[in-house]
């Protein structure tokens, strides 16, 4: 079992991630941001993100999206996807879902 808001990490300039969960198909991580933008990122992998507590704005397809508590979204493979910003203490849950080769 793990509660997810339990044992979180802020670190000032980077991302804390944990894997909560890893199999064949599917990695599930969650993500502690503060206020720090990372990427770009171009995944072999398809991926959903959900803001579990804060805000964060990500690019994709060259367009800016809001994300705010309980909002999600899923990111194709081989999608050019950044976060551009994150409110302090920002927590995600990601799930990427693994393509069979």
């Amino acid at each position: 079992m793990i509660n997810f808001f339990e044992n979180t990490k802020f670190l000032p300039s980077d991302e804390e991630i944990k894997i909560v969960f890893e199999n064949d198909e599917i990695r599930i991580e969650r993500i502690c941001s503060n206020n720090c933008p990372s990427g770009p990122y171009f995944q072999d992998n398809d991926e959903w993100v959900m803001i579990l507590d804060g805000e964060a704005i990500l690019e994709m397809n060259g367009e800016n999206i809001d994300l705010s508590k309980g909002d999600s979204i899923f990111i194709p493979r081989k999608t050019v996807h950044s976060v551009l910003g994150t409110s302090k203490n920002c927590i995600w849950i990601a799930i990427h879902i693994k393509v069979k080769k």
